[in-house]
């Protein structure tokens, strides 16, 4: 009989955070980035207290985290192969932003204003990816930092109005330094062309 894996030692407070999104919290939390806010994409209420906690209007437009390669290509098929190889060599994470093929169930503010989504893959960061899997796969998100302020990247860089604002706050990675970059945000057209929108 294979021996059993030992569960990591954040998986309680995981299942803790996917709970709270469940019934419709807000979850603060460590990314593969920055501290950030994370509801469930579809409560379009929840998503607009996020807005509302970081002091934005309530339709700005969020981004969705994935887990896997397969969720990526659900919510922006046909991505051109310049896309996955700047995935695959960036030494940074990539949010992409493009127009999705198919119709999705998402609340406007998961929309920019020309329809298009923003979406990363997260890869590296085993805590963040058990939660959006747990949750069905798709996690919207932002930073949690009230809108203008320095993006956190330790737990002590987060404001006391973000923290009483919310659900569930992670205990994973509460003592270290995160990375602190956002993103590099990447949009492209339906000819494949590219743009940098955020470096």
């Amino acid at each position: 009989m294979a021996k059993r894996r030992p569960r990591p030692d954040w998986q309680a407070d995981a299942l803790q955070a996917i709970a709270a999104l469940k019934a419709g919290k807000l979850l603060l939390h460590p990314t593969d980035t920055v501290w950030g806010l994370a509801a469930m994409p579809t409560d379009e209420s929840a998503l607009r207290s996020m807005n509302r906690l970081k002091g934005r209007a309530e339709e700005t437009p969020l981004l969705l985290l994935v887990a896997d390669e397969g969720s990526l290509d659900r919510l922006l098929p046909d991505l051109p192969e310049g896309a996955w190889s700047l995935i695959e060599t960036s030494d940074r994470p990539v949010t992409l932003v493009g127009s999705p093929k198919l119709p999705h169930s998402f609340p406007p503010m998961c929309y920019g204003s020309d329809g298009r989504l923003a979406v990363r893959w997260v890869q590296e960061d085993p805590y963040t990816q058990f939660v959006i899997r747990g949750v069905g796969g798709v996690l919207a998100s932002t930073s949690a930092n009230a809108h203008g302020t320095e993006t956190p990247k330790r737990m002590d860089d987060l404001s006391p109005a973000i923290r009483a604002g919310v659900g569930h706050v992670a205990d994973h990675r509460r003592s270290e330094v995160l990375d602190g970059r956002p993103s590099m945000m990447v949009g492209f057209d339906q000819n494949g062309r590219f743009s940098l929108l955020r470096d």
